[in-house]
């Protein structure tokens, strides 16, 4: 494929940067399927669809571990309200109390449970599903180093999509914050590791 028709699908800029040697070794490494881009011309031509198939996929994977925290901390508070149901009929006392209490201090730590991981799906309302790539990194930023590949959104830990472990942090944790701003070609040093960011998707 010649220059001009990669450009049709590509800002100049991008199609600049993505002609680095550096950019295209790191693109291969997190290709979804070897098998839909063999060559580098391929890789520069599909390029944006790829970016959106694999951020969409960590999107919606974070959207899923939100989901499933809160439907988790709902259940437990419904098992706890119920059990507390069952102790009320079956006991008296001292013991009735102390059963309550118990109870009380679990269904308040579910609540609060709960109440996090809304907060997770709100902050993730707030991430762009389908954000294009940035010189620096901000919310919705695939971000791709030496030591790992961060996509930021919020803080839901490993994600495994096609093969490849990929981080969701939020923008608030220690890595976020270090990330927050910086371009490829940057680094920073956490906890003793030095990072150096690749590429920004």
């Amino acid at each position: 494929m010649h220059n001009g028709g990669i450009k049709s699908c590509l800002s100049v800029s991008l199609f600049n940067y993505v002609c680095t040697l550096s950019f295209v070794r790191v693109l291969i490494a997190i290709l979804p399927s070897p098998k839909k881009c063999s060559n580098s011309h391929e890789i520069l031509r599909c390029l944006s669809a790829i970016m959106s198939e694999i951020k969409r996929a960590l999107y919606d994977l974070c959207v899923a571990y939100a989901e499933n925290r809160i439907a988790t901390s709902a259940q437990a508070i419904q098992s706890a309200q119920q059990s507390a149901g069952e102790e009320t009929k079956s006991s008296a006392g001292d013991k009735y109390e102390t059963g309550r209490e118990m109870m009380q201090q679990e269904t308040n730590r579910n609540m609060a449970q709960l109440t996090e991981a809304n907060k997770l799906k709100v902050a993730l309302s707030q991430v762009p599903a389908d954000a294009p790539p940035t010189l620096v990194v901000q919310a919705g930023s695939l971000v791709i180093t030496d030591n790992g590949k961060f996509y930021i959104a919020i803080s839901a830990g490993a994600l495994i999509y096609d093969n490849n472990t990929y981080f969701a942090v939020s923008m608030a944790s220690p890595i976020g914050m270090q990330l927050k701003g910086k371009k490829a070609g940057e680094h920073f040093i956490l906890n003793n590791k030095e990072y150096i960011i690749q590429s920004i998707l």
